[in-house]
């Protein structure tokens, strides 16, 4: 919901139209110059140019190659740049200018969608002959190729689209091509020649397009970064499917279009409508596509169409008038031919005229409707869905036309909604740019964030407290004026809260609301007093309120009952003078939900809920060499983070992930080990799993590279893949005929290069953002919070809430309980579901059945996954488009102490741990350095801990609020000091001297002993670490944590002297610390006597992360039953332990960087398989054939741990190593 604000008066004003003076061929003040664009270009971090490489049609009679042999064979010739290996051709055809990541990720974006040219239904081909030409001066002779007319249009029309559709993303581009005669120079005489006979060198023939070429430009370096290479053409028409469509909705409307115009014979007008980048025309080619299907005559009208050119779309504001009229002309013919054909035929003529503008106001569209019905024809009104300001800045980015994106926004902010329009909703090919769109936003400068009253709300307000003042607002709670970006980062726009309004203060100046918000609301609240302006005097702003809530001459009356209102956390953003409200998750868009329901009603075919009907299937495939590992250098790793991120996030919406390691044919590493290393060197996190990985330990070649990705396709079943993205450090991959390969001869693939000691590193690092502030130098590290982590969890929890609301018919209370911190990302989300009282254990198996049911129902659910091991616990995943996707592991407990069931303790206890830090957390601080300081402490020991400490709960779950309570001590004990000045601030998180109050918590911390850390874990934490040995060996750890804490800090000159508060600050000499603090250890030994194994999941059955997560839960319980791991039966638990060490079984499992494997580390061999016989006997026999299983059988796993026929568990032993 997007709203216009006007500080004259009323609050809410209409989006009206604003009339802007012509000036000719004047640009505006921010346009650049032709000449301005090269220079800047030119100065540009990292230039990239961008080249077309064609090769020769097979039919020609004689190949180019042969032609070029011959000369080179005759001559001492130079071989020009233009011309490949293969002899193939290429053309420049743009530079562009990039500055920072989001650049090359438009960039990226760009690229992913192109597409061969085609004419007529065919593959274009170029049109070439060979030219023998002469130089004026020295007089050297250069065999070279010429392009016919046509064929340089469609050469520039490549370039044209190109350039536009970076223009739209705000990418500096300039086109290189000539704009008369384009010939490519192919090879040159070495010496001057007059015996050349330039009739033996004479060839014609035809070039087509095969891939687009990136190379990276320093000076006068040059190195190629980049392959497209586009999938071949099929000249054979392919039939058309209904699960193709991006808009599948259509086949209804279209439907309803025909049979209720059936009859008239007279055409059916459509106006599209909708914003640039919104997908207008898409829409339109899917209506003219389903119209072929049904035989309905189709005809296209755009003012867009004024401007298409031979060489593309060139938009000139002066003709927009003619273009306008133009548009309505052949619109007009176009309903007269059809009327005219249809009293030639039958009644029964169907005909569909469509219209498609962007009509942003009513008037613009309204001539169309007026010639419509003059003739009689029915309108139907076409519209794509903007919801917000962020979406439409969004949609800026991706239009095809070069339009700015705020000037989209500026189209957006008048648009005039139509009642009788079919509404869209956009479906984006690719998910958001960034991760934090409203705190990196460059649509427009942020004012402030609040709760804004809903619609209801309001009017309620209104009615039951008259306004007494000239100016009314009456709409909003102000949270924070003018909010850093720390605090933005926890925002979560729409967020529904409760406001209770108690008391009205007033006087002769203003009117004001006294509130109370609602404690769920995990935002503090900045104003001292939280409160609703209701109205000022005519010359009294409403900031007059922070003081009249002050004065004690007001006057003052009780709200008698308080007056309960409902908000939604919003944020006012200033745009063109403007204020905007936006009170709508920007990541609305890019939650996937399957409705398959109109396809199955049009085709009357099951359509399985998998289908996906934007986009085809996709494999990332990451190449790496060991080597790569070898020697890295600190600076070069900063390198490798960053555009390791941007590219795998390209990767993020693949269904199918394969990692192939290059090892040395002499490499005693294990592939466990540099499994760890790629995580560590990328940053990737649990949740960027792999589906498979492959080692290999001589050079691979293009067949062995073709063998594996045939046999993983094969074995996992995925079916054709229409995309493949890879990404390599071997820079003879991009030279690999990847063509070849059968699999990738109809896809579209892209490869690139990546950590390579060559231009791209030499300039790479001037591409990051400035590290000026902290969250710059959270998010380079890949450590910081982020707005689509809120909101992902967010949503898993009010899919939960509406599950349960349609099982209790009430609210449902539900925790996040693995952290205080929504915005903290985690592989898993721990929720605890806590149950009306007096519900008794055996009702939790009849609850969470019926619950289950109501969750595989959601179109939004991808997998759900239940434990039986454990009552009342279960798992599930959402289906989205963003890069964080965790698995939520919820836990039904129930109220009563009686009923509670022995992991209900556990989870009480850990429900009750995160309660008091909430609490304390709530009160120690500022919520900016308390989360900046935790996620710098999580990120350290998620580096520094073995997984194979010792856990009640989920590991990460411990390790979060451990973190958490380690912050909370050291403020504690800064207070018990009597230095509450030294207690960081949020002002300290802006400045960025926040680190220094890192540093000086870790010194602190280095001092603590053994016995001492129990103090600091609190009365609750030790608990969810097992006995007194577990609680030992988490104190242990922590202490050899912050000894190397110290110590690394003691390293940096920067960090040491940094500890007195006037040393200047430099955040990037920090980054370089904070890297070395939290750099994973992937190399240190484990104990000898332990041995390491995986259990393989077979290639057939269905599974997903969310199904690893559960089996790791599983064997874990089936493990505590079997033996306790941390004699927790033992009778003295104040015994050194030695007379039970024999009989300890030390067991522990988490999910593996591939999907379908569990790393398992244990005692020995035989003690995993009688864990997993345990876990297959206590499988409750109730459960075998229930009715509930049936129903969501394609969502959940529960056969996958009964039947031995479906399922066959792998367990490979290798050296006390991981060998996947």
């Amino acid at each position: 919901m997007t709203q216009r604000s006007d500080r004259r008066g009323s609050r809410w004003t209409s989006s009206s139209s604003r009339s802007f003076p012509s000036r000719g061929r004047r640009r505006a003040p921010k346009e650049l110059t032709d000449e301005g664009v090269a220079r800047s270009i030119q100065q540009s971090a990292l230039r990239v140019r961008v080249a077309l490489e064609l090769c020769p049609v097979a039919l020609d009679a004689k190949p180019l190659r042969d032609i070029c042999l011959d000369f080179e064979r005759t001559f001492e010739t130079k071989r020009s740049s233009t011309m490949t290996a293969r002899h193939d051709v290429r053309v420049e055809l743009l530079e562009c200018g990039l500055d920072k990541w989001q650049h090359v990720v438009e960039l990226q974006r760009v690229l992913a969608a192109l597409k061969g040219l085609e004419d007529n239904g065919e593959q274009l081909q170029l049109k070439v002959e060979t030219v023998l030409q002469q130089d004026v001066k020295t007089k050297k002779r250069t065999l070279s190729l010429a392009f016919a007319g046509a064929s340089v249009d469609a050469v520039w029309r490549i370039a044209n689209s190109l350039m536009l559709r970076l223009k739209s993303c705000e990418v500096l581009s300039r086109v290189l091509l000539p704009t008369k005669r384009l010939v490519v120079p192919l090879l040159s005489l070495g010496v001057e020649c007059s015996n050349v006979e330039g009739n033996m060198y004479q060839w014609e023939g035809r070039l087509v397009w095969s891939q687009v070429v990136l190379d990276a430009v320093v000076g006068e370096q040059r190195e190629e970064i980049q392959r497209v290479v586009l999938p071949s053409f099929d000249a054979a028409p392919r039939s058309f499917s209904v699960a193709q469509l991006r808009y599948p909705g259509l086949v209804t409307l279209v439907d309803e279009m025909v049979r209720s115009n059936s009859g008239s014979g007279k055409p059916v007008v459509v106006v599209i409508r909708g914003i640039p980048g919104s997908g207008k025309s898409t829409l339109g080619k899917e209506i003219a596509a389903l119209c072929r299907y049904k035989e309905v005559p189709f005809t296209m009208c755009s003012a867009d169409m004024y401007f298409t050119t031979p060489r593309g779309y060139v938009f000139d504001g002066k003709k927009l008038s003619a273009a306008h009229e133009k548009c309505r002309e052949d619109f007009t013919k176009a309903v007269t031919g059809a009327i005219s054909e249809g009293n030639k035929q039958s009644s029964c003529y169907q005909h569909i005229v469509l219209v498609e503008n962007t009509s942003t106001q009513k008037w613009e569209y309204a001539p169309y409707e007026e010639i419509a019905h003059t003739y009689g024809c029915r309108v139907h009104i076409v519209e794509m869905k903007c919801p917000d300001v962020l979406t439409a800045f969004r949609m800026g980015q991706r239009n095809h036309h070069g339009v700015p994106p705020r000037k989209v926004v500026s189209m957006f902010l008048r648009w005039e909604k139509d009642r009788r329009a079919h509404s869209f909703t956009p479906q984006f090919e690719h998910a958001l740019l960034s991760a934090n769109p409203l705190s990196d936003s460059d649509a427009g400068k942020l004012i402030y964030i609040g709760l804004f009253l809903e619609e209801k709300s309001r009017a309620k307000l209104v009615d039951q407290i008259p306004v007494v003042h000239t100016k009314k607002f009456a709409d909003h709670v102000t949270l924070f004026y003018q909010p850093n970006l720390q605090y933005v980062r926890d925002v979560e726009l729409g967020a529904p809260y409760s406001v209770r309004g108690v008391e009205v203060v007033q006087n002769d100046r203003g009117q004001t609301l006294r509130v109370e918000i609602d404690e769920k609301l995990h935002l503090q609240v900045r104003n001292k007093i939280p409160h609703i302006t209701l109205s000022t005097a005519s010359r009294v702003d409403p900031v007059y309120s922070n003081e009249l809530l002050f004065n004690t001459l007001a006057k003052r009356t009780a709200v008698d009952p308080p007056l309960d209102l409902r908000a939604r956390i919003g944020a006012v953003l200033s745009i063109e003078g403007e204020q905007v409200i936006t009170t709508r998750s920007p990541f609305d868009a890019d939650a996937v939900e399957y409705d398959v329901n109109h396809l199955r009603r049009a085709t009357g075919n099951d359509v399985s809920p998998q289908t996906n009907t934007s986009t085809g299937s996709k494999l990332f495939i990451m190449h790496v060499n060991e080597s790569d590992f070898a020697d890295e250098t600190e600076g070069r790793t900063m390198e490798l983070h960053g555009m390791a991120k941007v590219l795998y996030r390209m990767g993020s919406g693949c269904k199918a992930r394969l990692l192939c390691i290059q090892q040395g044919q002499t490499s005693s590493l294990p592939v466990s080990v540099l499994m760890k290393r790629v995580q560590a060197r990328f940053h990737l996190s649990a949740t960027q799993s792999f589906s498979d990985v492959v080692s290999f330990h001589e050079p691979v070649s293009l067949t062995r590279f073709n063998d594996t990705i045939s046999e993983f396709l094969d074995a996992a079943s995925l079916g054709p893949h229409h995309q493949f993205m890879i990404l390599t450090t071997d820079a003879e991959v991009l030279q690999w005929p990847l063509r070849e390969i059968k699999c990738f001869q109809d896809a579209a693939l892209s490869v690139s290069r990546i950590g390579h000691n060559g231009v791209v590193d030499q300039n790479s690092s001037l591409l990051t953002s400035p590290c000026t502030t902290i969250s710059a130098v959270l998010d380079s590290l890949g450590i910081n919070i982020e707005e689509q982590t809120q909101s992902i969890i967010l949503r898993g929890i009010g899919v939960i809430d509406d599950a349960w609301k349609r099982v209790t018919r009430d609210n449902g209370v539900l925790y996040r309980i693995d952290t205080t911190i929504m915005s903290i990302s985690s592989p898993v989300v721990g929720l605890c579901l806590v149950l009306p009282i007096r519900t008794y254990l055996i009702e939790v198996a009849t609850l969470q059945e019926t619950l289950l049911s109501k969750l595989s129902a959601v179109r939004s659910v991808q997998h759900v996954v239940f434990d039986s091991s454990v009552p009342g616990r279960f798992y599930f995943s959402l289906c989205t488009t963003l890069s964080y996707s965790p698995t939520f592991c919820v836990q039904m407990v129930s109220s009563s102490e009686d009923s509670s069931s022995e992991f209900d303790k556990y989870v009480a206890v850990q429900l009750n741990c995160w309660q008091q830090i909430l609490q304390s957390s709530r009160k120690s601080c500022d919520v900016e350095p308390y989360s900046v300081m935790t996620v710098f402490v999580r990120a350290i020991l998620v580096s520094h801990c073995s997984s194979l400490l010792p856990s009640k709960c989920q590991l990460s779950s411990l390790v979060n609020l451990i973190s958490e309570r380690m912050v909370l001590h050291y403020f504690k004990s800064i207070e018990s000091c009597g230095e509450v000045d030294a207690v960081p601030t949020a002002a300290d998180v802006v400045s960025g001297r926040i680190v220094y109050s890192l540093y000086r918590m870790l010194t602190n911390l280095s001092k603590v002993n053994t016995d001492e850390w129990p103090a600091i874990f609190g009365t609750l934490l030790p608990t969810l670490q097992g006995n007194w040995k577990s609680q030992t060996e988490w104190s242990h750890a922590m202490e050899n944590v912050m000894h190397s804490c110290a110590a690394v800090i003691a390293q940096y000159p920067c960090a040491a002297k940094g500890l007195s508060k006037t040393t200047s600050l430099n955040l990037t000499d920090h980054l370089r610390v904070i890297s070395a603090l939290i750099k994973l250890h992937v190399d240190k030994a484990d104990d000898s006597s332990f041995v390491r194994a995986v259990v393989i999941v077979p290639s057939h059955v269905v599974w997903s992360q969310v199904h690893s997560f559960a089996l790791c839960d599983k064997l874990r319980s089936a493990a505590a039953i079997l033996v306790s791991q941390d004699d927790d039966n033992s009778k003295d638990d104040n015994s050194t332990g030695d007379e039970n060490e024999g009989s300890r079984v030390f067991f522990s499992c988490v999910p593996s960087v591939v999907a379908r494997r569990i790393d398992v580390t244990t005692l020995s061999l035989q003690v995993l398989r009688d864990v997993m016989t345990k876990m297959d006997a206590v499988e409750p026999a109730e459960y075998d054939d229930s009715s509930w299983q049936a129903e969501i059988e394609g969502w959940i796993g529960f056969d996958l741990y009964q039947s031995q026929v479906d399922m066959q568990w792998q367990v490979e032993e290798h050296d006390s190593n991981i060998n996947c």
